[in-house]
């Protein structure tokens, strides 16, 4: 911020190696309401410079040096010195206006140097300081474009992992919901695969890994034997109390007409988990202990 009363109080530090010019022009800057410091030796000028950088406003500095190359001088304070410099010199010509703007000059002053361009200096001081708060500006504006574009990403990518989440779960509700079709030809598929590892091997994964059907699960293939095993438990099932078992016997123990050939086929045929095969498994054992003990009884 501009101090109060400015451009009064304005700190100006002169540098010029020709002493009488030095005290001219330190007095009609004092007239100007300026706070003056003066050196005549460059080299000392850039240290106190360095030294003391927060403590001036402005440089004013003669290029016409003896001791040393004042555009070289020029360039050093403009390079390592964050401060509005201001050149003076007799000469006018194009060539030294544009090398002093080159080497970072903000004004060129041909001398001698009348009281009215002292008078307006501190316009450079003025240039400055707006445009270091545009500066500031500007960075708090991308700061703020930054944080609003890093908090715009986070958004963006929170807002496609949701919908990933969304569209991830959605595809496994309708994988849960989908249900696979029983058609005849998966059925004549699945019946075949039974058949061809036979009733002890043909376990769901095995028929599931044969049939090689897309969207086929174990569990379908579980379920579908399953009802498959109870649709036929249902068709064989047989009421032993309604067969007349005794019709299926063999005549005196050991008959071999036709009938009896033919159930002693279909007996050889079955095993205990069938009714039938139960029903006449009982009804021998029955039937060998009323024929043993009819042997008994004769002897």
């Amino acid at each position: 911020m501009l101090p109060e009363g400015f451009p009064a109080g304005l700190r100006v530090f002169v540098v010029n190696d020709d002493c009488d010019v030095l005290r001219m022009l330190e007095e009609m800057l004092l007239q100007c309401g300026y706070k003056v410091t003066i050196s005549d030796c460059p080299l000392q000028a850039l240290e106190l410079l360095r030294a003391n950088i927060g403590n001036y406003d402005i440089v004013l500095i003669d290029v016409n040096l003896t001791c040393m190359d004042g555009f070289q001088l020029l360039e050093i304070m403009s390079r390592e010195i964050n401060l509005p410099v201001i050149v003076l010199s007799i000469n006018s010509d194009f060539r030294n206006v544009m090398t002093s703007i080159k080497y970072g000059a903000v004004d060129y002053l041909v001398k001698p140097v009348r009281l009215e361009e002292l008078q307006l200096i501190w316009k450079h001081v003025v240039k400055k300081f707006l445009n270091e708060k545009k500066c500031i500006n500007e960075s708090r504006s991308m700061d703020v474009n930054i944080s609003y574009l890093r908090k715009k990403s986070k958004d963006l990518v929170r807002k496609r992992d949701e919908d990933d989440d969304i569209a991830l779960k959605d595809n496994l509700a309708s994988q849960k919901k989908a249900r696979v079709s029983w058609t005849p030809e998966l059925h004549a598929k699945f019946i075949n695969v039974v058949n061809q590892l036979g009733t002890g091997k043909a376990i769901p994964t095995k028929i599931l890994d044969i049939m090689d059907t897309p969207r086929l699960t174990r569990e379908n293939v579980a379920i579908e034997q399953k009802q498959q095993q109870n649709s036929f438990d249902s068709s064989a099932q047989i009421n032993t109390d309604s067969i007349d078992v005794q019709s299926y016997c063999l005549e005196d123990h050991g008959g071999s007409n036709t009938s009896n050939l033919a159930v002693l086929s279909e007996f050889d045929n079955m095993d205990d988990t069938d009714d039938f095969y139960v029903a006449l498994s009982q009804f021998q054992n029955d039937l060998n202990l009323d024929w043993a003990s009819e042997e008994t009884f004769n002897c």
